[in-house]
């Protein structure tokens, strides 16, 4: 009996040990697991700080630049109605009386950096964060400017999306002619004055060139040539757009003259009006030989009552606001109710400005009506006899890669 007692104790000894032993264990992998756990979320922290000051979802723009897309419009609902739909009498009710009718300007303030791409910049593996941290970008890049303001839209535009895809800092020059009209926020060449070690030569004027997307970080670079491709600048577009705000003075103008230009024509009777902006080529491509046995050519009346006849198909109450260079041919060939024409007095700009108010394009030929129609956002006809089929600018145009798909092309 004595021996069977000391034996059980023996084990109660034992299994208290065991017990205390494991309970040790227990506590140690506790202690263990929350500094792993306070080690991460400072790792996460550190990391999100990072990338919350360089990071953007469109590269590394954000860093410089505005994603708002937003780009100083009026205070009308522009946003684009779907097929048979328009826009309502509340939305244009500056347009009945001239003292009432000069919308004010709403433009929406640059959000915040959002927290984007974590992917790229942090790691997760087994339950520990490691960071992976991106220096900001060293080297710049810079292009010769060219030609008048549709050519210069897309140099910008290009330069934009380039310096993005290849993480280098896009430089301008200070009085570069755009930033009298946009908000443009890039650095300036004169306060960054570097050496360019290489230079990118287009081969096409009109066409997307894949190599310049893929030139590297390592060296300040120089871009020579047109670069008229919307594909440079698509996977930056939401950027750019915040880049293609108009000036203040210039977008209060624009916004007054827009008011009232339609005023009369905003008859709310037959439902809710929608705008087209309709730009008409004419000039050098009409009137000059040379430049038309080139390619150059502009449609005539058949092809603009086409699209105001498809416009108005579409939409139960419709009103045109035409810019051109001869609107004296302009107000002989597009007959209607529906149809109001800018003056010949106004600056280029302010014709750029004022038919950008507008819901949808209908467009003929050149670089300015195809930068409205981009700024519009909407709807979109083009002319598709340019340019001339065979031509010699025919071979330095590559059709889809200049105009974006969802765009409608007629005859």
């Amino acid at each position: 009996m004595g021996m069977f007692c000391k034996t059980l104790k023996g084990v109660l000894t034992s299994t208290k040990c065991l017990m205390v032993g494991l309970l040790v264990l227990v506590t140690i992998f506790i202690i263990h697991l929350t500094r792993i756990r306070t080690e991460t979320d400072r790792t996460e922290s550190e990391s999100i700080s990072f990338i919350d000051k360089y990071g953007s979802t469109h590269g590394i723009m954000s860093k410089f630049f505005s994603s708002v897309r937003d780009y100083g419009k009026a205070n009308i609902d522009h946003k684009k109605p779907p097929l048979g739909t328009s826009r309502t009498e509340s939305q244009l009710k500056s347009a009945k009386t001239h003292e009432e009718g000069l919308v004010k300007i709403k433009e929406k303030k640059p959000k915040a950096q959002e927290l984007v791409h974590t992917s790229q910049n942090v790691t997760k593996k087994v339950g520990f964060t490691i960071a992976t941290k991106r220096a900001p970008p060293k080297h710049y890049i810079t292009i010769d400017f060219k030609g008048r303001l549709g050519n210069l839209l897309f140099q910008y535009a290009s330069l934009f999306g380039i310096a993005d895809k290849n993480y280098l800092i896009p430089v301008i020059s200070e009085n570069n002619e755009l930033r009298r009209i946009f908000k443009i926020s890039s650095q300036s060449t004169e306060k960054n004055r570097v050496h360019y070690g290489k230079t990118f030569n287009e081969k096409i004027g009109c066409a997307f060139e894949p190599a310049a997307m893929k030139l590297g970080s390592e060296t300040n670079t120089k871009l020579n040539g047109y670069f008229q491709s919307f594909k440079y600048f698509k996977e930056s577009e939401a950027s750019l757009r915040g880049q293609f705000r108009f000036k203040d003075d210039l977008q209060k103008k624009a916004v007054s003259v827009f008011s009232e230009l339609v005023a009369e024509k905003s008859n709310t009777k037959n439902g809710p009006v929608t705008y087209i902006a309709v730009h008409v080529r004419r000039g050098d491509f009409v009137n000059n030989e040379h430049i038309s046995k080139y390619g150059y050519v502009s449609p005539g009346p058949d092809y603009l009552q086409k699209g105001m006849g498809m416009f108005r198909a579409n939409y139960s109450n419709t009103v045109f606001v035409v810019a051109s260079d001869d609107l004296p041919w302009c107000k002989e060939n597009m007959k209607g109710n529906d149809v109001v024409f800018l003056s010949a007095g106004n600056t280029r700009d302010l014709d750029f400005a004022v038919m950008t108010q507008c819901n949808h394009m209908l467009m003929t030929v050149g670089s300015f009506g195809w930068w409205t129609a981009w700024l519009i956002n909407g709807k979109t006809i083009y002319y598709t006899g340019y340019p001339r089929p065979g031509s010699q600018l025919a071979k330095q145009i590559v059709l889809e890669d200049y105009r974006p798909p969802e765009w409608i092309g007629l005859p």
